[in-house]
């Protein structure tokens, strides 16, 4: 495997897990360490920077780098980072190889790169053969160019074995569902539901049921799961609001906030179901308040979207056009924004 192509993580990946490896070395980078941990982004950059000064660990440091290019949707620098880290590598391949050049098929993948993802993924195919996440990403590049053939392939070999990753099950359906393969993706659901009956939780068996479109069966689970995350509220919510029952949805979703949970996710289906329920001024509040708290690149792109609409419902056309002259500004290629900002600059 050469050492110049890289690594991947999924951005699923808890952040506490991205920041893995060896022990940080230096104040610098344990403070950077921390930073990211927190999601606090630019901080961890800036202390980056200084550590590099300071002469930290220079394979640690650009590693981390990378990590928080990717988190803010920076993908080309983060592939940059990445293989600045390599660089840095030894004569010998070790696992922390194999790890970065994940992270660089994962930043070109994001980067819209997919042939150069693929290579990467054959590059660590070639060294772990039984890599599930490498199958799982070159699957997902393969039919982002339109192999469906090629990209079933390789999703049967990253879902193959005795144990059920639901995870990354969910990443492969809505892969296949967006570029129309569903029922394809609806199969692999099946398959797991049939294979864990015994065994999967009623969190993992609602999430299966829900995109199987049987939202009376999730919702069923899910209100006996025992998940302590936010999942079972966010799919419990997702199933209320497929039922088309908006004031349950936002109830639960509602409860979950009120408890005390922080959920930038959870707030943003709120802020849907407010403007289901035709209460604009609540939906733009809950958004900002989302706004403030989440780091996530999608989540964020998704809240400012929903903003926009808001703006829209309200008949607040200057802002909607000068939110979504912003929003396009950061991510140009997304088309459905595109087509809106047509209708909105017929709007007075």
């Amino acid at each position: 495997m050469k050492r110049h192509v890289g690594a991947v993580l999924l951005l699923t990946v808890s952040l506490g897990m991205c920041a893995c490896g060896k022990q940080a070395k230096g104040d610098f980078l344990a403070k950077a360490y921390e930073a990211t941990t927190n999601l606090e982004y630019d901080t961890a950059l800036s202390t980056i920077d200084q550590a590099l000064l300071a002469g930290e660990d220079m394979r640690e440091l650009y590693r981390l780098q990378g990590i928080c290019f990717l988190q803010m949707g920076r993908y080309d620098e983060a592939a940059s980072a990445f293989e600045s880290s390599l660089q840095q590598s030894g004569s010998l391949i070790d696992t922390m190889d194999v790890d970065l050049n994940f992270y660089l098929a994962k930043a070109y993948e994001k980067a819209g790169k997919y042939p150069e993802a693929a290579t990467i993924c054959d590059h660590i195919l070639a060294y772990a053969k039984d890599n599930q996440d490498a199958y799982e990403l070159r699957g997902t590049v393969k039919l982002l160019q339109d192999d469906f053939e090629g990209a079933k392939a390789d999703f049967d070999k990253a879902l193959a074995g005795k144990s059920l990753h639901i995870d990354r099950l969910e990443r492969i359906y809505e892969v296949l569902d967006s570029k129309g393969y569903k029922d394809q993706g609806q199969i692999y659901l099946q398959n797991a539901i049939d294979r864990g009956a015994k065994t999967l939780s009623e969190y993992d068996k609602g999430r299966l049921y829900y995109f199987l479109g049987e939202y009376e069966t999730a919702r069923e689970l899910l209100e006996k799961s025992t998940e302590s995350g936010d999942g079972s509220t966010y799919f419990l919510g997702k199933c209320w609001e497929a039922l088309g029952e908006y004031n349950y949805a936002a109830s639960v979703y509602q409860s979950y906030l009120q408890q005390g949970n922080k959920s930038a996710r959870i707030e943003n289906q709120l802020a849907i179901c407010q403007m289901n329920l035709g209460d604009y001024d609540t939906a733009l509040t809950t958004i900002q308040t989302a706004l403030e708290e989440s780091d996530d690149v999608e989540l964020k792109k998704s809240l400012r979207f929903n903003q926009i609409v808001a703006y829209e419902y309200k008949s607040e056309f200057g802002k909607a056009k000068a939110a979504m002259t912003e929003y396009l500004a950061s991510y140009p290629d997304d088309e459905k924004a595109q087509r809106e900002y047509e209708f909105l600059k017929t709007r007075k």
